[in-house]
């Protein structure tokens, strides 16, 4: 499994997450982006890349992607435009703008204007073409509107009281994807 953070984040963001992860017998590879003022199409770019590695050392066809926030949409760039869905077996995203997010207005850089909710990248995101599992909470500060973590087509995981940093701690984000990323369906975490 690969963990992808979102941006201005680096893989230390994901430490708890891959611990957990780790601990219950999941092998986890958290990447860095690198120049993440690019935007998504290249880091995007940068992920197909690192996942190629991943499954050449791990001998795998197919690997789990896990992304918080932009990492989200990173990856679902990545499966949705550059073949990812032929090493990708399901993405699941943490506090992802599928929708964009109205906070957007007070970033400033490449990102910041892909994040709009009219953001042309992000309409041209979705359908996504492996399994999808949006961890979302209408609490986070940063989404706005929340539902717009929800990609379409994507089953939804709502975490009440989250924010948006804060699931990078939580217990309950946590078992949501350990569970997402069993062979059964997610449960709705409350």
């Amino acid at each position: 499994m690969v963990l992808v953070p979102g941006i201005r984040r680096n893989r230390g963001s994901l430490h708890f997450l891959q611990t957990f992860l780790t601990q219950r017998g999941f092998g986890v590879h958290s990447v860095n982006h690198r120049r993440p003022e690019r935007g998504l199409a290249d880091l995007a770019s940068d992920l197909a890349t690192e996942v190629e590695a991943v499954c050449k050392a791990a001998g795998a066809e197919k690997i789990d992607l896990v992304g918080h926030s932009y990492g989200g949409l990173v990856a679902a760039w990545y499966v949705r435009h550059l073949g990812g869905d032929q090493r990708v077996r399901r993405l699941i995203t943490l506090g992802t703008p599928f929708g964009g997010t109205k906070m957007a207005v007070f970033g400033r850089g490449r990102a910041s204007v892909e994040l709009l909710p009219a953001s042309p990248l992000l309409k041209a995101l979705t359908p996504l073409p492996v399994p999808t599992i949006c961890v979302w909470s209408p609490d986070d500060p940063v989404i706005v509107p929340s539902r717009a973590a929800v990609a379409d087509g994507a089953e939804s995981v709502r975490i009440e009281a989250s924010g948006h940093v804060d699931m990078l701690f939580s217990s309950r984000v946590f078992r949501a994807v350990q569970t997402s990323l069993s062979d059964e369906p997610a449960v709705v975490a409350r």
